[in-house]
């Protein structure tokens, strides 16, 4: 199966503002967590009792994974063409949020960094193969 029976058809390759605004989502819910435990660091401190060095350890996490993960997620975004890729990317982030949102404890928090990462470190590859491909 070629990578040309994975791009979208019809409304989005006919309408580069529709692609771009998608590209952007994609990439904004990708990295929206990272900025979350800075901007939510305060209360998380509060609620959850966290120390300014587990604030910095959860931004290290979600960087670390993203990292390390990038260059699988470039192979498999080959392997099942961008739009799928893009697919995983809004699932996981958008679980991630919804794992960060729900944490009621530090241990939950590093999961959804975790998650998160691995949403960020596929988003890079599966957006530029949109646009290649495009």
């Amino acid at each position: 199966m070629s990578d040309q029976s994975l791009v979208p058809t019809g409304f989005i390759t006919n309408r580069p503002l529709a692609l771009s605004l998608i590209l952007g989502a994609a990439m904004a819910i990708s990295t929206v967590a990272g900025t979350l435990v800075g901007v939510l660091g305060p209360f998380l401190r509060s609620e959850i009792g966290i120390t300014p060095a587990g604030l910095g350890l959860l931004v290290t996490v979600f960087a670390a994974t993203s990292g390390a993960l990038s260059w699988p997620a470039g192979q498999l975004t080959d392997s099942i063409g961008g739009r799928r890729a893009l697919i995983i990317v809004f699932v996981v982030s958008a679980v991630a949020l919804l794992a960060f949102s729900m944490a009621f404890s530090y241990g939950w928090l590093v999961v959804a960094m975790v998650m998160a990462g691995i949403g960020n470190a596929a988003a890079n590859p599966a957006t530029n193969r949109l646009v290649a491909t495009t």
